[in-house]
């Protein structure tokens, strides 16, 4: 692609693009949409459930239980996650030591989420209470208790592996026993399965049922659907940000047609794929806010009116949710494209613009307003100690004014800065007089006006006068 130059040696600085407001509220329509069906389905299962079983949920007494150490049974339909343990020990959940002053649920809890990364959060079903010696484990006492808790999970996941465990597998129980387990998983798995068949149903066993059918729905749903959106996404981002850029250029005097090129496909792709986990992430984290409201519920002996009322809260959460990925992707989206097509033009310069619209500003975002910056590597962020661009940082409205260099083939860009950095820092120090970086300001000035060692037509004359006038001033 043509490489863009000014007619003249004074460079052009282009007019800002911001991010399309008609992509982002189609994206937003687009999650709440598929959110408020799955809402529904949620409200008329509940509704139906409701019909057959008592509203008032029981506490399980044997939630309450102490034991010595604890593990959680990961259950996804008829498969159980089992981990290896590198101590030689076999196969077995994920679980660990109970700690002073915690109970076996929250140490089972605790333990589980160390062992795996894995939230749990939901109902736990007490499974078993073995005695094993101290020569397994090491425990000072001669004999100490292992409590065991089981928790339906939606979907297989993938646990995140420590130095406890080399190596995972989903199995069914019966192929379990046929695996060199843990010495005292045999009699857990029994337990586990003596209670399937014995257990008479209840609220809370019923309710959980529900949620688990839901949640594999949903996230089905979400999963077939997050390609084609999140593609669809990339398409309208593509195209609202390209037609913007021309008629910025346009204006500026410079006529431009977009062309497919592999950069730029490079882009469309990424801005797919992130898109597609974040649509998929949406039910997923809706799935552990539900199942956090169903175990308060169960843990408080609550009921079935006010846990509707919880769960409608959650789903408040889940569309704003929904907002602001809507809202960041967008400008994500947009600065991605636009950089790239930018590089591709030779624009390798910028002013970063801070969009004045949060609530909460980031304090260094401000303080870049109106600073030039390399294109291609950004501008350094002294809170996140890492070089950004605009809109890339999560919920980021700032945007760019691209610098067109001037057809100066003399002219080192490196040795001589143009007279937009020279113009830029000027109306800094004059916009910033009272704040405590002036001083800052000012020195940055001097440097770049020492520089700058030619000056030729009227302009950079006029812009050389004028800084002379401006630091003679504060002497």
């Amino acid at each position: 692609m043509k490489k863009l130059r000014a007619p003249t040696r004074k460079p052009v600085v282009c007019n800002p693009i911001w991010p399309n407001v008609g992509v982002q509220s189609w994206y937003d329509g687009q999650l709440v949409e598929m959110i408020n069906e799955a809402e529904r389905s949620l409200r008329s299962a509940l509704a139906y459930l409701w019909r057959d079983i008592p509203p008032l949920f029981t506490h399980d007494e044997a939630l309450d239980i102490e034991a010595d150490a604890a593990g959680v049974m990961y259950v996804c339909g008829n498969r159980i996650l089992l981990m290896r343990r590198t101590d030689g020990l076999g196969w077995a959940f994920p679980g660990g030591t109970v700690e002073e002053n915690e109970t076996a649920e929250a140490g089972a809890r605790r333990e589980a989420f160390e062992e795996t990364l894995h939230p749990c959060n939901g109902l736990l079903e007490f499974v078993s209470m073995r005695k094993r010696s101290n020569g397994i484990l090491g425990m000072s006492k001669a004999d100490f208790t292992f409590a065991t808790f089981a928790t339906e999970v939606p979907e297989e996941f993938t646990p995140t592996l420590n130095s406890e465990h080399d190596a995972f597998v989903w199995v069914t129980p019966y192929d379990a026993m046929g695996m060199e387990l843990h010495p005292g998983l045999p009699f857990t798995l029994g337990e586990y399965a003596r209670r399937l068949a014995n257990d008479a149903p209840s609220s809370t066993k019923a309710l959980q049922a529900l949620l688990a059918k839901w949640s594999k729905q949903i996230i089905k749903r979400f999963d077939l659907a997050s390609f084609d959106l999140a593609n669809s996404f990339a398409s309208r981002s593509m195209i609202a940000t390209q037609t913007a850029m021309m008629t910025q250029l346009k204006s500026a005097g410079f006529t431009v047609a977009f062309k497919p090129t592999q950069k730029s496909m490079e882009a469309y792709k990424a801005v797919t794929a992130e898109n597609v986990g974040l649509i998929k992430s949406i039910p997923r984290k809706w799935h552990e806010q539900i199942e956090q409201k169903v175990w308060n519920a169960v843990r408080t002996g609550s009921d079935l009116s006010k846990l509707s009322v919880d769960l409608r809260n959650t789903y408040g959460s889940t569309v704003k949710r929904a907002a602001l990925i809507a809202r960041d992707q967008n400008a994500k989206a947009k600065a991605v494209i636009e950089r790239v097509r930018q590089q591709e033009l030779g624009i390798t310069r910028g002013i970063w613009m801070h969009s004045h619209a949060g609530k909460e500003p980031r304090p260094t975002h401000v303080e870049m307003n109106d600073k030039p910056y390399n294109l291609n590597q950004g501008m350094y962020d002294s809170d996140e100690k890492a070089y950004v661009h605009p809109g890339e940082l999560i919920n980021c409205r700032c945007t760019m004014r691209p610098v067109i260099e001037g057809a100066d083939d003399n002219a080192d860009d490196d040795e001589q800065p143009t007279n937009v950095l020279l113009g830029s820092a000027l109306r800094n120090a004059e916009r910033n007089k009272d704040k405590p970086r002036f001083a800052e300001m000012i020195n940055e000035l001097r440097e770049l006006r020492a520089q700058r060692t030619r000056w030729r037509g009227p302009d950079e004359l006029n812009l050389r006068a004028d800084i002379d006038n401006f630091l003679n001033s504060e002497v």
